[in-house]
Order: C-alpha cells, then structure tokens, then sequence
C-alpha cells in the first residue's frame, strides 16, 4: 500500500502561513490547491489562526497579520 504520511497540524499552519507571508489575501480555494489539503482542512485551520490572531478574514478571503508573520518566523524555526 502506498499512502502519503499525514503532515501534522503545526506543519499545515506553517504550510499556510507560508503562502499568506506575502501580505496579499487569497481565498480559502486558492490555499487549498496550493498546500494540497481539502477545503474543510484549510478553512479549519485558518479558523484557529484567527483565533490566535494570526490571520483575518476579509470578506472571503484570509489575510496574515502581523502577529501570524511573527508565528511564522517561529514555525519556521521549529520546522527546521
């Protein structure tokens, strides 16, 4: 059987907060065919990056802050 092996949580936000780094919105689809991840999975993720105050919603699309530019950096670090 050849199954991929499942990234973790804090490697889908990492995967996410990469594409956003670029300061520009982009829809939950966009994220979804670029970190190759179902639309329930990004949307579920970028909801508790919202939470943590790491991205916002702006209308549809989602946007980084500054704090989740932050988290990136960390996320980055950890990945390493």
């Amino acid at each position: 059987m050849n199954r991929k092996a499942k990234r973790s949580s804090i490697q889908l936000k990492h995967d996410i907060l990469k594409i956003l780094s670029n300061n520009e919105e982009h829809s939950i689809s966009f994220l979804e065919r670029k970190v190759k991840s179902d639309w329930d999975t990004i949307k579920n993720h970028c909801d508790e990056l919202e939470v943590l105050n790491s991205v916002e919603y702006i209308g549809s699309k989602v946007k980084i802050t500054e704090h989740g530019l932050n988290d990136f950096e960390s996320f980055k670090k950890k990945l390493e």
